[in-house]
């Protein structure tokens, strides 16, 4: 979902929901870029109807809110105390914050997600949608991320200089043209009809030296 500011689109519904079963039912996330300091992580989820919805965290952490202060800050136990609370309770003065991966730890505390999504998008059926998934992950063994690396493996990085890598070239634009997603009696005509084909090297002609 395109996003360039954080209150580019209204605040459709909230999701309240402990934070660590979100990634278990939908996986890590992205780290959020298209809130500000507000969140810390977003899902992108597109509907059948080619609907847009973006679920993410907001002012959980110290990430927004700055590290904690002294535990006794945190107490209201005279006159003096409360009425200087009152002045600064906008602030963060109302209750300690947990750290980034103390939140996201987190499944038992419920913490109330944001989600926008574009124009006429059936948002109250992705909520349900949403929560069904959450509690199924309650009770499934295994998390998003575990059954994505049982199907498909890890996710190469090729970060490691030493190691020696498998490249494959067997790219799907190689393997398929327009004549296999196509009507049966369809013919190719042109060049652009056919798949492409790969030399193993540049043709002399095209040497600079």
């Amino acid at each position: 979902m395109i996003k360039y500011q954080a209150d580019q689109y209204a605040v459709v519904c909230k999701i309240s929901v402990p934070p660590a079963l979100v990634e278990k039912a939908f996986g890590k996330g992205f780290i959020a870029n298209r809130n500000g300091n507000f969140a810390t992580k977003e899902w992108d989820f597109t509907d059948s109807n080619n609907d847009t919805f973006l679920v993410y965290d907001y002012k959980a952490t110290q990430n927004f809110w700055g590290p904690n202060l002294a535990p006794e800050e945190y107490e209201v136990n005279n006159f003096v105390t409360k009425r200087l609370r009152t002045t600064k309770i906008r602030r963060f003065w109302r209750q300690p914050r947990p750290t980034f991966n103390e939140f996201w730890a987190d499944d038992q505390n419920a913490h109330d997600f944001r989600v926008n999504c574009n124009d006429h998008a059936e948002y109250r059926k992705f909520k349900t949608w949403f929560i069904s998934r959450i509690e199924a992950a309650k009770t499934d063994p295994k998390s998003y991320d575990q059954k994505v690396v049982e199907k498909f493996g890890l996710v190469e990085t090729y970060s490691d200089y030493d190691k020696k890598y498998q490249i494959d070239t067997d790219y799907v634009v190689l393997r398929h043209s327009r004549q296999d997603f196509a009507d049966p009696k369809w013919k190719p005509t042109t060049e652009y009809d056919k798949p492409f084909t790969t030399g193993k090297r540049l043709e002399d002609k095209y040497r600079l030296l």
